[in-house]
């Protein structure tokens, strides 16, 4: 039996936005939105490369000989009167050892939050304007 651990970041700053200007930050970066519902935005899969992904996820036991071929994340925003709380999860593709004889499969990682910072930082300087 396997058990997979799910640790999810989020980051809460307070900051005023509104749930538009949050929508346009986000297809300015390229990032698909798949819903929005009262005060919540959530995007699709965003594909990122294996080497930025590093910068941002916590790596507790990294693998040898990693059989990783993708990475994707997502997003679920959270915009209320006086706060903007933003939930990154983190995935990648593959087999955690190249030599195992396993089905490729995504898997969860853990962020480390530095993406939810960078957007918080990129919404804030924006609602400053």
């Amino acid at each position: 039996m396997s058990v997979i651990l799910i640790a999810v970041v989020t980051l809460t700053a307070s900051i005023r936005a509104s749930p538009e200007s949050v929508v346009e930050i986000l297809k300015t970066r390229g990032i698909p939105i798949e819903k929005i519902d009262k005060g919540t935005i959530t995007s699709g899969w965003v594909p990122i490369c294996l080497e930025d992904l590093n910068n941002y996820i916590t790596e507790n036991l990294p693998d040898k000989n990693p059989g990783w071929t993708k990475a994707r994340y997502s997003l679920t925003i959270t915009i209320s009167r006086n706060a903007i709380e933003i939930e990154t999860n983190f995935e990648r593709f593959g087999v955690p050892n190249a030599y195992l004889l396993i089905p490729p499969a995504w898997v969860p990682v853990p962020s480390n939050g530095n993406l939810e910072n960078e957007l918080l930082e990129i919404i804030r300087a924006k609602g400053e304007r």
